[in-house]
């Protein structure tokens, strides 16, 4: 299969077959669901989320990640809402299991999507919402550069809980490089 475009450790990926199985066995895996915008109530199923690595959406790019040193993948990482004429986008990027994360692979996968959709894409700005029950993925985007911009308040109901989502920028002109 084709590897898109790799980092120190991680190759970013089109889909492989079995990846749609991959994700769908493991959605509910130590708490992704929580952490993200799903509807926890409503897994999703392979046929939906080989959909989602299969579109041929010109607005949207997706790769898998996956270690190089064993090509398994960790989850996927996207530009969602790609603009051209706007040069804007929306990142999106999940790590499904709790014991492949904080190791770093989800930074070094934004750092990489950020320097190809800035510099291959010529972007000048990209956006991602995070919601408040997730500080780890809240402290990678600032480390990056991400700016908080906008609290969407009590935007997502969570375990009977109202939570805020955050709503973050990085500009071309902020990004390290």
């Amino acid at each position: 299969m084709k590897s898109l475009f790799k980092t120190e450790r991680l190759l970013l990926t089109e889909a492989y077959p079995g990846d749609a199985t991959y994700f769908a066995r493991h959605q509910l895996d130590d708490n992704f669901a929580q952490l993200s915008a799903w509807d926890v109530e409503t897994p999703r199923s392979p046929q939906r989320f080989i959909n989602m690595l299969n579109a041929t959406n010109p607005t949207h790019f997706i790769f898998v990640m996956r270690l190089q040193s064993t090509d398994q993948p960790l989850g996927w990482i996207e530009l969602t809402n790609v603009s051209l004429a706007d040069q804007t986008a929306e990142l999106g990027i999940g790590i499904f299991v709790g014991a492949q994360r904080n190791h770093g692979y989800g930074r070094e996968a934004i750092e990489g999507l950020l320097t190809w959709g800035f510099g291959e894409l010529g972007l000048f700005k990209i956006n991602l919402s995070v919601n408040e029950n997730n500080p780890m993925a809240i402290h990678v985007y600032e480390q990056v550069g991400f700016k908080r911009e906008a609290t969407d308040r009590e935007a997502l109901l969570a375990d009977g809980r109202w939570l805020d989502r955050y709503v973050y920028g990085l500009l071309r002109s902020d990004w390290r490089q």
